[in-house]
């Protein structure tokens, strides 16, 4: 995401750049004193704050690649939805998504699958922890946060 902060805030015109640099942001952080790019530093108890988050009004909660944050937001049920995107690489080395979780602990449930034409692989999975938002008339509501490992 470093790479981003830099690149991308200077691109103008595209839809889909201009969106994503316009949509607030949230960077956890031991060692950053500021950030830029239109977003706000976490760096108290995350998942404090991120629980903090999940409860005021507003949409989805998007969180991209694979960090430490992971096993902070999986370990507190922070995640309501995974979306993991399989890319056809051999990369053999690197972080692993679940580092440190026993894999019969996290209990997803495959909601859908995607396939696209350059060979990647969508997958959607809930964790039983997730239960589905409702709103006031008992329609399922979008989830408040996505894990998305792109």
């Amino acid at each position: 995401m470093r790479n981003l902060w830099h690149r991308w805030p200077q691109i103008k015109g595209d839809p889909y750049f201009d969106k994503i640099n316009g949509l607030p942001k949230f960077v956890a952080s031991t060692t950053l004193r500021k950030t830029t790019w239109n977003s706000t530093l976490i760096n108290g108890d995350v998942a404090e704050e991120i629980s903090k988050l999940k409860n005021q009004a507003g949409k989805n909660i998007m969180k991209y690649g694979t960090t430490g944050l992971d096993y902070a937001l999986i370990k507190h049920n922070l995640v309501d939805e995974l979306r993991l995107f399989v890319l056809p690489t051999v990369v053999g080395k690197g972080r692993r998504l679940f580092e440190g979780f026993d894999a019969a602990d996290l209990k997803l449930t495959l909601t859908g699958t995607t396939r696209f034409r350059n060979g990647v692989v969508l997958l959607c999975y809930i964790p039983e922890w997730a239960v589905p938002l409702r709103d006031e008339e008992g329609v399922e509501s979008p989830v408040k946060s996505v894990y998305s490992n792109a």
